[in-house]
């Protein structure tokens, strides 16, 4: 039996490590995204968690280095926060900013937006957020990667558009790197002042999704909206930000707790 292990947001928590511990259990691991920007109130007073989440963010850097093949690292808004804060400003660790950014692009090739599998006839589309339709098409579509289809783009059209706007090292003024980041920059009502109707593939809002899916066969797994004990599990998007792993079985497409 094929299976994915998911690590939905980290944001300095060790539950990670289960799957790390039985890495060869699993053909790929993916990460949701969200490595540092720690929640205060989960940690002891007078602990140094911003330290400690760096510490492990590094941790995780090298279980990629380690296994380059087998392990997917995905991007969050709040990883975004280190490439440009105008995207996301929220928990960001200031006083270690510069060495967070130098972390993200001296192991940039390592990370991605978006990966997916097949099984059966549904894509399982792995992102932060998941992608909303409006924020696709009145965003991306026509300003970014031209895309004249009405279905979604792969995984990889995505990971283009970070990599184009961030490969060239660490000069971003260009064009297209301001166009991506305004693009990638954009959350929903459910997120605050100004939001849109829709949030982008590392802001959208699982309340977002409850209308139904508007991509026929494709399973969106996310992370990026905290629940408190128990994923969302539905036919067309799964959020799974619940403090613990899961792991999807390839050739049910079931999705369950890792233990």
């Amino acid at each position: 039996m094929s299976k994915i292990g998911i690590c939905g947001d980290i944001h300095g928590r060790q539950f990670w490590k289960t799957v790390k511990e039985h890495v060869d259990d699993f053909d790929k691991i993916v990460f949701l995204g969200d490595y540092l920007s720690c929640y205060p109130y989960e940690w002891e007073p007078g602990i140094d968690y911003k330290q400690i989440a760096i510490e492990r963010f590094e941790e995780v850097l090298n279980f990629k280095n380690n296994n380059p093949e087998k392990v997917i690292l995905l991007t969050g808004n709040h990883d975004l926060s280190y490439f440009n804060s105008n995207i996301c400003e929220c928990r960001t660790d200031w006083k270690n900013w510069d060495k967070i950014n130098k972390m993200f692009f001296d192991n940039i090739k390592s990370f991605g937006l978006a990966w997916e599998t097949k099984i059966g006839d549904k894509r399982y589309f792995f992102s932060h957020a998941g992608v909303k339709k409006g924020w696709f098409e009145n965003w991306v579509k026509d300003n970014l990667f031209k895309w004249d289809r009405d279905e979604l783009p792969s995984a990889d059209y995505f990971n283009n558009l970070f990599h184009t706007a961030y490969d060239d090292g660490r000069s971003f003024d260009t064009k297209f790197t301001h166009d991506f980041e305004n693009a990638i920059g954009i959350y929903s009502t459910y997120r605050g002042w100004y939001g849109r109707d829709y949030g982008s593939i590392v802001w959208a809002d699982i309340r977002e999704y409850g209308m139904g899916p508007e991509y026929d066969n494709v399973v969106f797994i996310c992370g990026h909206t905290q629940l408190e004990e128990e994923p969302i599990i539905e036919k067309w998007v799964m959020d799974l930000d619940v403090r613990r792993p899961f792991v999807l079985d390839t050739e049910t497409g079931k999705i369950e707790d890792y233990e």
